[in-house]
């Protein structure tokens, strides 16, 4: 439901520190969460089922790739 990610974007910024939320999935509003986070992304690379969105290897191939494409967007700052 959100709490924990909430949790820590909060405590990010009381120091100041920008969060990016990374999620096997997002709702299109994510509430107060908007005013806490640079953006919010999901690790899946298309629509699949729960059962093969919860594969471990694949899991780790998707953030892997997320992960890689935002580090690229944010060396070039």
């Amino acid at each position: 439901a959100g709490k924990v990610p909430y949790g820590v974007a909060q405590l990010a910024a009381t120091h100041q520190v920008p969060v990016i939320g990374l999620c096997g999935s997002r709702e299109a509003e994510l509430g107060e969460l908007e005013h806490l986070l640079l953006g919010a992304f999901s690790i899946q690379q298309a629509p699949i089922s729960l059962q093969a969105a919860m594969e471990k290897e694949r899991t780790l191939k998707n953030i892997r790739i997320l992960a890689a494409d935002l580090s690229r967007i944010f060396a070039k700052k």
